[in-house]
């Protein structure tokens, strides 16, 4: 399968397509496309448009999964599925707001179907996912308490510290060590686990991505 993928670092990318192949039982085909001119969450939102243009007229792109940490930014709810309820910080909801705008802009592609778009949200970042099931405290809902109580068991920072020895890795310690958990965790048949405590950001784009099995 033909899959592109945008995040806020290319690590992360390296990190979400192994997460992907262990949910759909398979290799996936990469789509390269050009890299995006800045990264980070700011950087994602701005290279949506170009980049899902760009795979839309000019590649054959199956589907396209885009990841962001979510940091301190309020956590998605289930009942924000209505554009009225949706909190104007959340990125689940604006990132939803920008794919259907440019879809709604594009023209249908000759003999292919639309992209599949599938959008996820690491909480509060994605070495919280690679160490789900080495912290029983790593989950959503601690995060989602977290916020409100303004009482951390754990941060952004300190989950950089847990997995790479370093609030401030480089690059290349990233890749390296993201690849190795997202192996690890689809090797020892965690992404159940991984779906469980992270219902919102991964579950819900791991019911979509298992959906192309067929």
């Amino acid at each position: 399968m033909k899959i592109a993928l945008l995040s806020e670092s290319s690590a992360d990318e390296a990190a979400v397509s192994i997460l992907i192949e262990g949910l759909l039982g398979r290799s996936i085909q990469r789509v390269r496309f050009p890299e995006p001119p800045t990264r980070g969450w700011r950087g994602v939102f701005k290279a949506i448009e170009p980049t899902l243009r760009n795979l839309h007229y000019c590649t054959q792109t199956e589907a396209l999964v885009v990841t962001l940490d979510s940091d301190e930014s309020p956590v998605h709810r289930k009942d924000q599925g209505e554009s009225n309820k949706c909190d104007p910080d959340c990125r689940l909801c604006n990132l939803r707001e920008k794919v259907e705008s440019v879809q709604a802009s594009i023209r249908p592609r000759q003999g292919l179907g639309p992209i599949r778009i599938v959008l996820g949200i690491a909480v509060p970042a994605i070495e919280a996912w690679c160490l789900c099931d080495k912290n029983r405290h790593i989950s959503e809902a601690t995060w989602i308490q977290a916020l409100r109580s303004k009482r951390f068991t754990f941060t952004k920072k300190s989950l950089k510290q847990t997995l790479y020895g370093s609030t401030e890795p480089s690059l290349a310690l990233e890749t390296k060590e993201l690849v190795k958990q997202a192996r690890r965790l689809v090797k020892d048949d965690q992404l159940p686990r991984l779906e469980s405590l992270f219902p919102i950001g991964f579950g819900s784009l791991a019911e979509e991505v298992r959906s192309w099995r067929s």
